[in-house]
Formats: C-alpha cells, structure tokens, sequence
C-alpha cells in the first residue's frame, strides 16, 4: 500500500480546501477508466457479474461511506431501454414541486459532468461539485493499493452522487440505472422503496444478451424484497420474465398504463404525446408510491398537473432555432427509438421547404446498418457524419471515431445504390463544430437539420450551439 505521511495529508488536505479546482477534477476524471474502455475489458476478461458490484462496495467503503449509510437514503430507482431519463426527471419535479427535497443521479451527461447529480432540481454549481469530489476522490487515492486501483468512470461517479446526497440531507434520491440492472454500479443500494422499468428494447448486448428475455432478466434485478415494483406494458415475453423475477424477489410488480389524456392536454413539450403519456404514467406511479410506501400525504394533483406543464428534458426531442434553421436534436439510440424519431422529424417537417440535412453517429456495439435505413427514409438532402466532440483539439483524439464515421459513409451509400435516393453530399467532419459550420455558412436556404443516433453527439451539439449563440451575442 502506498504510504503518505500525516503531514503530507495534512498539507494536501489544506492547500485543496483553498481552491477546489473543477478544472483539475475534471481532469482528474478524465484519468479514469472510461465507460467505454470498462466495458470492452468486462466483455474480453469475461468477468464475473457479482465482481461490478463487490468492487464498487470495495471502493465505497474506502471513500469513507458503509451500506448501512446508504441504507439512510429513501431510493426510487428506475431502469429500462428507453425513457428512464425523462421518467425519472419528471418523477424528480413532481417530488420536488410537492415539497420534497430531491437528489438526483442521471446519466450521461450533456455538456458538463456535473449535470449527472443535482439536487432540488438543479445541477451541482462546479465550486460545489469540486469540493465533493476532491473530498471523495482523495480519500481513494491515498487508499490505493497499487497505481491502478481506482473505480471507473461511472463507479467514481455513483459513488460521488451518494456522498453529495447523504451530506445534503434529500428527502429522495432518484437513482437511473447506468446499463441492465441487477449488476449496474447503483444496485449496491439495498433500501429500494420503489423501482420502474421503461420501455425495454435491445441495447448494450454485449453485457445484457441480445434477447428482450436477457435484457429483462438484468433490467429486473433492481427490485428489492417488499419494495413497489412498476413498469410499463412490454411484450410477453420479457412480462413473463419480469413478473417472474418479482417474484423471485418478493415484491409485487405493477403495470402501469400511460398518462390519461385529459391530464395530457396541459402537456408542453416536442416529445411525441404517446410516448410523453407513457413515461408521464410511469413517473406519477413511481412518486405516488414513494410517499404511500413513506406514510406521506397523497399527492396533490394541481401540483402533479403543474409539473408536466412546465416540465423540460434537454436533448430530447428538443427543437432549437439558429439563423432561421432549425435544429432537432434526440439522443435515440435503438432501432425502437430511431423509428419514433424519424416519425416525429417527418411530422414536424411535413410542410416545410428547408432543406433536410442529418447529423448522425453512433458508438458501441449498436446496429448502424439498421439505423441509417431508418433514417435513409427521411431522404436528407445533405449528411454529416460526425464523432460526439463539440470541437476536436487533436486529431488523435478522433481518429478512431473518424474511421467509424467513414465506415458510417459507405454504408448509407450502398442504402442509396439499393433505393435509389441519393444525398446532395455526405461528408464525414472531424467534429460538431466542423459539421454545424458548413450547415449553417454554406447553405443559402434555411434548413431543418436532424441531429440524432446518439445522446453524447446531441450534447456536443448543445454545446456548439451554447458558443455559437455566446459569440453571436459578444
């Protein structure tokens, strides 16, 4: 074990409590392990799936939290394929306008890392973020066994958002699922008082099986003995599964049907209303079950009303106006979810005479062929292919997704030689940046640009858009 002496710690401790440097901490966590890199080296080692879990209570405990303390926290925990980010947004507002002090832990995040862990609603300040995380991130370090003996990424990160939501004193903690379930990182919590499962679709195969049965049976681990089990309707055979492992679990699992249309009308967002009103009913399910399962009051629906009104969730379905262009911008990444796009693009472009252009990539083991023939039907008139960076520093950092993003280019082009439609140009760009600036500086026309395929491209492309309009401005 590597020893520091006390007056080294000392001496570090105080010169941090100085300035707690979210630049530094930023890079900080850069230094870890990437989701990314975790997976592929979980998939090639074939490690054992309890080992996620007993390593992460390992690192835990080092950093100075025990699972009796996490048994303090009251958990709405929720997992699924589709729709667990709004579901748990819009459960979080509901809770927080009802007078409830929230936390909440969500991935990934859009621009800033700090967005994964709010309270009350709103993200971390950086000063306040930093100062968490050089309190838990130093506690590792000291404690590492040899130069390699950190959490990864997502681990670091769920274990930091326990820390910041135990020392805030919440009354609730909304904790979405990182991947699957039953070995995600956040099922180290054992005081479940409500779980929901989304829409379930196929994603992340590599870890979860390339069945809806699979992906079901990981999805489900998140239920705990006596908690109040939700989900939405799924097809038999993962309802099978589902209701399956309920049981297995001890808790009783419900069905929830989606949001009834009369509460529907005070709806304001871009989202399609059939997909709002099923994660709406799941949402309200989930957060008047917490304050059942507590003995709190029944919730009051004017407020519960009044949150769907107002309630927002960027990088979903979001329409963004830029020099008289419009940009659509939806972080679907399964086949599912891309059709529901592609038809909500087409719906709100019908009348429109912009030129249609996409923005597009994809990351993982994910079905590109599958998803650019869904999107081949929108016929785009101009397609940029573009890693998930807002603006590349070294061309070494995109090499690899600029390799993908070609392989990206030769496929949509054999989707034209087999329609017969075929794109004005297609280009492959080295970042969002790039992409957004020939869209917006070489086209005369207005256009209606599509950016879709993966969340972390649409947060870049807030990001662009966040500096575009600063500069605009200055």
């Amino acid at each position: 074990m590597v020893i520091r002496s006390v007056a080294n710690i000392l001496l570090s401790n105080s010169l941090r409590t100085v300035s707690y440097n979210f630049k530094q901490a930023v890079e900080a966590l850069s230094g870890l392990q990437s989701n990314a890199e975790y997976i592929r080296n979980h998939v090639k080692t074939n490690a054992d799936d309890n080992s996620v879990k007993s390593i992460t209570i390992k690192y835990l405990e080092r950093s100075g939290l025990t699972l009796n303390d996490l048994d303090e926290l009251s958990v709405i925990h929720v997992t699924g394929t589709k729709g667990k980010g709004t579901t748990c947004a819009l459960c979080e507002c509901i809770l927080r306008r009802s007078g409830y002090r929230t936390g909440f832990f969500t991935s990934p995040h859009l621009i800033e890392v700090y967005e994964r862990i709010r309270i009350d609603g709103e993200p971390l300040q950086r000063e306040t973020f930093a100062k968490y995380f050089w309190k838990v991130f130093d506690e590792l370090e000291h404690k590492k066994e040899h130069e390699y003996d950190m959490p990864h990424f997502f681990s670091f990160m769920t274990i930091l958002a326990f820390h910041v939501f135990l020392n805030e004193k919440v009354d609730v903690t909304i904790l979405e699922v990182g991947i699957g379930g039953e070995v995600d990182c956040t099922n180290i919590i054992r005081n479940t008082c409500v779980a929901g499962i989304t829409s379930l679709g196929i994603d992340h195969t590599n870890l979860l099986g390339n069945s809806l049965k699979t992906i079901a049976w990981h999805k489900a681990g998140i239920f705990k003995k006596g908690c109040k089990a939700f989900t939405v309707p799924q097809d038999k055979r993962s309802m099978a599964v589902l209701n399956r492992r309920s049981l297995e679990k001890g808790c009783q699992l419900n069905i929830v049907k989606p949001l009834e249309e009369k509460i529907s009308k005070v709806i304001n967002t871009n989202m399609p209303l059939e997909i709002f009103r099923l994660n709406a009913g799941l949402a309200i399910s989930l957060a008047n079950a917490w304050v059942t399962f507590n003995g709190f009051p029944a919730l009051q629906n004017y407020v519960v009303e009044k949150a769907i009104e107002k309630f927002n969730w960027q990088g979903r379905y979001e329409i963004v106006s830029i020099n008289n262009s419009r940009f659509f911008m939806d972080g679907a990444h399964t086949s599912e979810s891309l059709e529901i796009c592609k038809d909500w693009y087409l719906k709100n472009t019908k009348f429109s005479s912009n030129i249609k252009v996409l923005v597009f990539n994809a990351t993982g083991d994910r079905n590109v062929r599958q998803f650019l023939k869904i999107l081949h039907k929108c016929h785009f008139q101009q397609v940029y292919l573009t890693p998930n960076v807002a603006v590349s520093k070294q061309m070494d950092d995109v090499k690899e997704p600029i390799q993908r993003c070609q392989v990206f280019k030769r496929a949509w082009e054999e989707l034209e030689r087999k329609t017969g439609f075929k794109a004005d140009s297609i280009s492959t760009c080295v970042d969002v940046s790039g992409a957004f600036r020939k869209i917006l500086d070489n086209n005369v026309k207005k256009c209606d640009v599509l950016v879709t395929g993966s969340i972390h491209l649409v947060g870049a492309a807030l990001n662009v858009i966040n500096i575009r309009k600063t500069n605009d401005s200055s």
